[in-house]
């Protein structure tokens, strides 16, 4: 038996030194076990197997004698062993700071009280770290790794590993999983997870952790506590489960899941497949078309760039498409919807949605409830379904159809296309040639404003507006008022008693059947030809109000001329010397009508009555 010190043992000395015989010792004080490196050499051609010990910067190589070795002096009581490659072995450290390295076998390793460092080596190991600040590496084999109650630092290395957190939560573990398939089980405390390497499953537990995947498929679960999880490169599966987690898929085409809390989910680089779960949930889509599902709670998403497909769930929901062609469901509950750039196809749930296309050709539909329904820019088509909705065009010529029930809709800029549903709609066409289409029934307010418009009423009793431009309005079926606005408006009635009022410019109106009502104001005259006329104005049934109502004194008829120039003139002698007259002109085989409505001895006002002869006609068709 010999015993030797570290620092003054000698080549030849170290290379016959046998285990269980002799001792080293090291006189250094402050030495500890844990400080010693222990790298095994294998052989090589002639040269034998050796291993070599290292401490404070000076290395020795000892001979296979050393296999086994676990007496070493240190001044601490702290442990050294030095596992045989040939054999599985068991050792336990001591309350200092303990070095352990396995062999070839499988060993088991355990560090107790110590800041011990730990090193399986090669074969299927079980290691488990103590109650201090450890070290664990696994080494080459299939390992069992396990933290215990220290803030221990812990990884697998080569290998399909099994390491599992410790049950502290004071301290912060680091548990790393190296080149297998492994697997990862965090602790109770604020530990640090990765994966690296290979496809690896993470679990988080009670604590607030940090969880990477990194390379390969990785399957994570963040558990228990406010977690963070970055999935890493490849196609992974990432789950938030309990707490407050955030969530970043990487570049592959990953799976993200939130859990029940509060949750902040991206899937960046892949077609990624995004849910929410229960919470108020903040979700990103990345680069490429993903799934995205809000589930339940009030929830933020955005798509991104990709041809999104995006679901609300369950709850008040605010949805953005990004910059592709996305797809978005509204489902239950009152959300936003907004497709943003691209062209977008956009559906409303159960309840009161916003809906915003914005740019591109959109189509957009509120479903059931009462919705709000804006096209933004680009040729966009938009419903408002069931329900009471307010539905815009805006620019560009949209298709705009209000559904059931009383809708508002509102084409703005562009040649739009409008159609009312079955309810009391109104609808504007606003700037731009408009169709208005109200024949699926209800009593409709439509307004073509500016522009030429085209305007058709229904069944209902519809109020029409042609507004600027020169418009053609066909009142429908019912008891109509159409309003021909300013411009030379072609303006028909329907079967029954309708009011209609040509408005400035030169108008061209039919009554059709019932008894209808034209109207006509100051500004209703032309020094010439064309002026306003009625195409079937029968006497027995229509009336015209201009302002005065025709009394047997300012009711005056004048002889048959030639021309319409000579009846103005002969109009205009006696209008002069009256007081708001009314003097009805044969010309041809048609009547003109002359009014003076202002009372100031000049005609205000001028109607062509088509195929209508005096005698036919008399003061009572006049109404004010």
């Amino acid at each position: 038996m010999a015993n030797y010190f570290f620092e003054t043992i000698t080549a030849a000395q170290a290379l016959g030194y046998t285990a269980g015989t002799d001792q080293l010792a090291f006189q250094d004080a402050n030495a500890s076990a844990s400080q010693v490196t222990v790298r095994y050499i294998p052989a090589a051609g002639a040269d034998p197997a050796r291993v070599s010990l290292t401490y404070n910067g000076v290395t020795k190589i000892f001979g296979t004698g050393i296999y086994g070795e676990n007496d070493f002096f240190f001044s601490n009581g702290s442990v050294l062993f030095v596992g045989d490659p040939a054999a599985g072995e068991t050792q336990s450290g001591s309350s200092a700071m303990d070095g352990l390295f396995g062999g070839d076998g499988a060993d088991s390793l355990a560090g107790l009280e110590g800041a011990n460092f730990i090193q399986g080596n090669a074969g299927n190991d079980t290691t488990s770290a103590g109650s201090s600040a450890d070290v664990v590496y696994g080494g080459q084999g299939n390992d069992q790794l396990a933290a215990g109650t220290g803030n221990n630092w812990i990884q697998g290395n080569l290998g399909n590993d099994s390491i599992t957190g410790g049950s502290s939560t004071t301290y912060a573990e680091t548990l790393l999983g190296g080149q297998g398939n492994d697997t990862i089980n965090g602790g109770d405390g604020r530990d640090f997870l990765n994966g690296n390497l290979g496809n690896d499953s993470l679990l988080g537990a009670a604590g607030n952790q940090t969880l990477m995947g990194e390379a390969g498929t990785d399957t994570v679960d963040g558990g228990a506590g406010n977690d963070y999880i970055d999935g890493g490169d490849d196609a992974d599966n990432l789950t938030g489960g309990d707490g407050n987690d955030t969530a970043f898929g990487g570049t592959g085409t990953d799976t993200l899941a939130g859990g029940n809390n509060n949750d902040y989910l991206q899937g960046n680089v892949g077609a990624d497949s995004v849910n929410g779960g229960a919470g108020n949930d903040t979700l990103y889509g990345g680069q490429d078309a993903d799934e995205m599902d809000g589930d339940a709670g009030n929830d933020r998403a955005n798509g991104n760039l990709g041809n999104d497909s995006m679901t609300a769930g369950a709850g008040n929901d605010t949805l953005l498409g990004g910059q592709g062609d996305d797809t978005i469901v509204g489902t239950s509950g009152s959300n936003i919807l907004n497709g943003n750039l691209g062209n977008d196809s956009v559906l409303g749930g159960t309840d009161a949605d916003v809906i915003y296309g914005e740019d591109g050709a959109d189509a957009l539909d509120g479903g059931a409830g009462n919705d709000s329904v804006d096209g933004g820019a680009g040729n966009d088509n938009v419903s408002g379904s069931a329900g009471n909705d307010t539905l815009v065009g805006q620019d560009g010529n949209d298709q705009v159809d209000g559904g059931g029930d009383n809708d508002a809709i509102s084409g703005q800029a562009g040649n739009d296309t409008l159609t009312t549903g079955a309810g009391n709609d109104t609808a504007s066409g606003g700037e731009g040639n408009d169709s208005i289409d109200g024949s699926a029934g209800g009593n409709n307010v439509m307004a073509g404003d500016a522009g030429n418009d085209t305007v058709t009423g229904g069944a209902g009793n519809d109020t029409v507006t042609g507004g600027d431009g020169n418009d053609t309005l066909n009142t429908g079926d019912g008891a109509n008022a159409a309003v021909g606005g300013a411009g030379n408006d072609s303006i028909t009635g329907g079967a029954n008693a309708d009011t209609i009022t040509g408005g400035a410019g030169a108008d061209t109106v039919t009554g059709a059947a019932g008894a209808d009502v034209f109207v006509f104001g100051a500004g209703d005259t032309s020094n010439s030809t064309p002026i306003d006329r009625i195409t079937d104005f029968t006497t027995a049934d229509d009336s015209i109000n201009v302002g005065i109502a025709g009394t047997a004194t300012n009711y005056i008829e004048a002889n048959e001329v030639a021309d319409y120039a000579t009846a103005l003139n002969t109009a205009s002698s006696i209008i002069q010397g009256g007081a708001q007259d009314i003097v009805v002109v044969d010309v041809g085989a048609d009547v003109y009508v002359f009014a003076d409505i202002t009372g100031t001895n000049a005609v205000g006002t001028v109607v062509h009555l088509v195929g209508v002869q005096l005698g036919t006609i008399d003061e009572t068709d006049f109404v004010a």
